[in-house]
């Protein structure tokens, strides 16, 4: 897996700093990332797969995080400015929702948000701030 970049994450809720590398994978077809608190041990990192699926004009994306035991699945597509994923997590009855906002070249938001009534309403549960960092 070669790097295509990484980002100094910033989780607003706990104030606590992470690292995500991103790399293109399967000959280009699709990308993963590794999330991983600064000096955690490898079995606490989590990772997201994303392939394109041409049939439907959209991301299959799955998140692992096997030490918590979190497993969540979406399908993403750009709704305006904006990159959104929904889908289902570990638990059926909630509804999940994740958006790359305010993107720029080296910038964007992540939101995770929640919903238990199909949708009608959300809450945001995690909010994290990416910024690009220098090539090494």
């Amino acid at each position: 897996m070669a790097c295509i970049t990484s980002y100094q994450v910033l989780i607003q809720e706990v104030l606590k700093r992470i690292t995500k590398h991103v790399a293109w994978i399967l000959g280009g077809r699709g990308v993963q990332d590794v999330l991983f608190a600064v000096d955690a041990p490898p079995y606490q990192f989590g990772t997201t797969l994303r392939c394109y699926d041409v049939a439907l004009d959209a991301w299959h994306i799955s998140w692992m995080q096997p030490a918590s035991g979190e497993y969540v699945h979406l399908f993403g597509r750009k709704v305006g400015d904006r990159i959104v994923q929904e889908g289902a997590g570990p638990d059926q009855r909630r509804h999940e929702r994740w958006s790359f906002t305010d993107i720029t070249p080296d910038t964007f938001t992540w939101l995770g948000e929640v919903s238990f009534d199909g949708g009608a309403v959300w809450f945001v549960e995690q909010e994290m701030r990416a910024i690009r960092r220098a090539a090494s």
